[in-house]
């Protein structure tokens, strides 16, 4: 709240966010910033600052791209940023406006399974699809790590790759099937194969899974194609 209202021009603390002015370690005089001059003003340099970069085209292009990369395809197509870029430069960096934009394109609908699916995905989609409602927090967060996602531990703050090469590997691919498989484990007999490929994967999934799920040689086996099946290691 308190960004918007900046972002709005109305006065805000001299604390914002982590940041506090102190007068005897400012510098005092002009600054420039990406090609700006800023007079001396105090804790207004860091206001006026924060708020051009948050308009800056650069910026604009930055936040478009990585949603269009998040929520369409990991080489978002360029029509779907540039609509993006306009939204942010007219509505002044307004995320909902951003939001709303992105899921009215059809790109963000005609593409299903464009997306992989991070370890920390993978694990809370499998678990909501197939009803479990107690989990140890420990083992979770051993299969995350097991599978590269440690909570909390992303590499640097950029935070988690969010691109299909990082996460879909082979080694990463073999882990995911043997927490499929323990899954299976502990849910044979209390669900229905079938039942879940359509809860899971409905209409969209493919004429190759349904055919190992049909053949499997037990319960726990068919559970077992349904959550390490290609369909639902992505979105």
């Amino acid at each position: 709240p308190r960004f918007e209202r900046l972002m709005q021009g109305e006065p805000v603390s001299v604390d914002v966010g982590s940041a506090t002015f102190y007068h005897f370690a400012h510098e005092p005089g002009p600054k420039t910033l990406l090609g700006k001059r800023y007079a001396e003003n105090g804790p207004d340099e860091l206001r006026s600052a924060l708020r051009d970069i948050a308009l800056h085209p650069s910026t604009a292009r930055f936040i478009a791209t990585k949603m269009a990369r998040h929520f369409v395809a990991d080489e978002p197509p360029a029509p779907v940023i540039k609509k993006l870029v306009r939204v942010h430069q007219n509505m002044r960096g307004d995320l909902a406006a951003l939001t709303k934009a992105l899921v009215s394109t059809d790109r963000a609908w005609s593409m299903p399974w464009a997306k992989a699916k991070t370890p920390q995905d993978y694990v809370v989609s499998s678990l909501r699809v197939t009803g479990m409602r107690s989990v140890a927090s420990i083992q979770l967060g051993e299969s995350l790590t097991q599978m590269g996602q440690t909570p909390f531990g992303a590499p640097s703050p950029q935070g988690w790759a969010d691109t299909a090469s990082v996460w879909l590997t082979p080694g990463s691919l073999m882990r995911r099937v043997e927490w499929a498989q323990g899954l299976a484990r502990q849910l044979a007999g209390s669900i229905n194969p079938n039942t879940l490929l359509q809860d899971a994967l409905g209409p969209l999934a493919s004429a190759a899974t349904r055919r190992l799920v049909s053949r499997a040689a037990s319960p726990g086996d068919a559970i077992a194609f349904v959550l390490a099946s290609r369909e639902l290691q992505r979105r």
